[in-house]
């Protein structure tokens, strides 16, 4: 299995006893929570669609300007390179 399948299971799994427990406090008719499920599983789809579009974009862009960032760090504390062959 995938990713993106353990975390649509997961999150179906998590919304069904949600839903359970608004039954059970008189939130929601029992009829209704199928389409709550159901509504909240289109949500969680846009929303892994904007995060796998945007998120990603933004988390390698992070990344890349730390890599950048710690090798610029990395030089600065390098004693000087010794000068081969020129005589002071």
């Amino acid at each position: 299995m995938d990713l993106q399948t353990i975390i649509t299971l997961i999150a179906r799994h998590v919304l069904t006893t949600l839903a359970g427990a608004l039954v059970a406090h008189g939130i929601i008719q029992a009829s209704a929570s199928e389409g709550f499920i159901g509504a909240c599983m289109v949500i969680v789809g846009v929303l892994w669609s904007i995060w796998d579009k945007r998120g990603r974009a933004w988390l390698e862009a992070e990344k890349t300007r730390l890599e950048i960032m710690l090798a610029y760090r990395s030089n600065l504390k390098q004693p000087p390179a010794p000068s081969v062959g020129v005589k002071p």
